[in-house]
């Protein structure tokens, strides 16, 4: 399919915010918050004065979106980490230390609570708030690891006894989880920012696609069936999902 894209930006608070324009072979105009950007697809055939209309258009509403729901900008403002910081999962607190070295690679060691992030003084200033969320986000993943794990054993036990090949937990900024045909359940690291109710939606939501590897209303009468209320968590990680970003 055709598609031409251009790279644009809102600025916001201060905030230059990811906009991009896509024009392509559709009939309709699209606009929706992305994990990266805010996409806008427009017909190609369009003239273009509506074009940019729309353009301008689009840019305001998001602008709205924003006021309206000040956590949407969380998804592309990376979060300041500083040395000394204490950062909280659950029960869970990890102190902060980070140190720079005159070393090309960068690294992180959690010991006990004392999370040391290795950084390379070479390390481009623009860089740095990726590589601490992306060492942050692992070393914390790998600390619940078992914890996580073994719930996902738990639940199956409980509600499906069915074959698990793998589990794996790590960052994600797509989805809270999937489940392979294979049978590996992923879950995203972002979890860990949830209530353990919310967490355990989540695994059950994933385990049923053992059983129905799709989202029919056959595999919603299986999650229903093993947990009732799964709407108010869906509704948590809608409302919530700001919160849960290293």
């Amino acid at each position: 399919m055709f598609s031409k894209k251009e790279e644009t930006y809102i600025e916001y608070t201060g905030h230059r915010i990811p906009f991009v324009i896509i024009n392509e072979l559709r009939r309709s105009v699209r606009v929706a918050f992305g994990s990266k950007a805010i996409t806008l697809r427009l017909p190609y055939l369009m003239s273009a004065v509506k074009k940019e209309k729309q353009i301008e258009n689009s840019k305001q509403w998001a602008i709205d979106q924003l006021r309206v729901k000040p956590g949407l900008i969380h998804s592309f403002v990376a979060k300041a980490y500083s040395d000394g910081q204490v950062i909280q999962f659950g029960d869970r607190k990890y102190v902060l230390h980070v140190q720079y070295h005159d070393r090309k690679t960068n690294k992180a060691v959690l010991k006990s609570r004392l999370l040391e992030v290795h950084l390379s003084s070479d390390l481009p200033d623009d860089q740095r708030p990726g590589v601490l969320r992306h060492l942050i986000s692992r070393s914390i993943a790998n600390d619940f690891y078992p914890q996580i794990a073994a719930r996902v054993h738990e639940l199956n036990q409980l509600h499906f006894n069915q074959p698990i090949r793998d589990i794996k937990l790590k960052l994600s900024q797509t989805n809270w989880g999937s489940c392979s045909t294979q049978g590996t359940i992923n879950l995203s690291a972002r979890l860990l920012f949830a209530p353990p109710v919310v967490i355990d939606y989540v695994i059950i939501h994933e385990l049923a696609h053992l059983l129905e590897h799709n989202h029919s209303d056959r595999y919603w009468a299986i999650v229903e069936q093993k947990m009732p209320d799964y709407q108010n968590h869906e509704k948590w990680l809608k409302q919530n999902s700001h919160l849960c970003e290293f």
